[in-house]
């Protein structure tokens, strides 16, 4: 699992559109939990996370493809974004001094 609750994260894959945003993780959705895309309920088949912000998506169904937005996207496309370690530790040992 790359992100956590409350991460901050980049948008490392996925389509193209989402490359190079930055989103927060709020929720893991279970795999397999449906959820809306546009109007399509969508079973997860992987780690994806519930969003702050909402990111473009094309889906297909009833015959079509259309276009929406949906706060989704699998872990394996985010990048958390933390502070090193040694950086925390570092940042504590000064506030504490």
């Amino acid at each position: 699992m790359n992100c956590r609750p409350g991460d901050l994260a980049l948008v490392i894959g996925g389509n193209p559109l989402w490359i190079g945003r930055m989103v927060t993780c709020v929720r893991l959705v279970p795999v397999g939990e449906e959820v809306l895309i546009g109007v399509i309920a969508v079973p997860f088949t992987s780690p994806t996370w519930e969003l702050r912000e909402s990111l473009p998506w094309r889906a297909y169904g009833f015959g079509n493809y259309f276009d929406t937005v949906a706060p989704y996207a699998a872990d394996s496309v985010l990048l958390p974004v933390r502070p090193h370690p040694d950086d925390v530790a570092q940042r504590n040992e000064v506030e504490t001094a």
